[in-house]
């Protein structure tokens, strides 16, 4: 197994060499308000890129439609949950089919493969164990961990959540670490003394959450292997995924109105 980092926004070229995974990395806090969701059996989610696809979709739907998600970081007018994965908790989300916008996490996400044989989950810290066991059980060749960052440049919390995952991605057999992924490893390792404060030290997009009044969700998002589900993207919409059962989602692909 070959572990690449992209610590900017990128989407990893098919090579045709068997299996091969993309990891997602939204730390603040896409992929950990999708884990949490999924924890709580939200049934399915549409990543959105806009506020306005996203009504598009819940129009055309034959089944209720939850309206999520947040736009620069802030509340989207009219959406009944923000991109806070405190909210998503079961008596809003279980059995839900949700509609879900955010700034760079699923506008990369839309960008990745949904297929079998090259497949899309998403990781952050909250998950991080449930995903290196989903790649230990199903065993791609190639695995490529994608930053979601911040307006098209790095996010430090990205690079720390995937650094977290090369180092436990490290401990299964043969596996080839590059540069890269030594580098978000090794960024990794000098925050675990106290994520919380290198965080908020390093990250723009912390320090803005902490002004909003948002530090209960970085410090949600800093919780690490807290949740033990995978979100996969397959077929236009995200599924939960348990890592011991690498081929059978957790919920039915929705209907919707053509």
């Amino acid at each position: 197994m070959r572990v690449e980092v992209f610590f900017q926004p990128a989407v990893p070229v098919e090579h045709g060499r068997g299996r091969e995974l993309a990891i997602l990395v939204d730390v603040l806090r896409t992929s950990t308000t999708l884990a949490v969701a999924f924890a709580h059996r939200a049934r399915a989610v549409v990543p959105c890129a806009t506020p306005e696809e996203a009504c598009r979709f819940a129009e055309a739907s034959t089944e209720p439609v939850l309206l999520a998600g947040e736009q620069g970081g802030k509340p989207i007018p009219g959406f009944a949950l923000e991109n806070s994965p405190r909210e998503y908790v079961p008596e809003v989300v279980a059995g839900k089919l949700i509609a879900f916008v955010s700034s760079n996490g699923t506008p990369l996400l839309r960008r990745l493969p949904d297929g079998d044989s090259f497949r899309t989950v998403v990781a952050g810290l909250v998950n991080r164990a449930a995903v290196v066991e989903y790649c230990r059980r199903w065993g791609p060749e190639r695995v490529w961990i994608c930053c979601a960052g911040d307006g098209g440049s790095v996010a430090y919390e990205d690079v720390l959540g995937a650094g977290a995952l090369v180092e436990g991605l490290s401990r299964l057999r043969s596996v080839v670490v590059t540069d890269a992924a030594q580098v978000a490893a090794a960024v990794y390792r000098e925050a675990s003394r106290g994520y919380l404060e290198a965080v908020l030290r390093a990250s723009r997009h912390a320090r803005f959450l902490a002004l909003e009044g948002k530090q209960h969700d970085i410090e949600d998002a800093l919780r690490l292997d807290t949740v033990w589900v995978v979100p996969r993207w397959v077929g236009g919409f995200l599924l939960g995924e348990e890592p011991a059962c690498v081929g059978a989602v957790t919920a039915s692909t929705p209907e919707c109105a053509a």
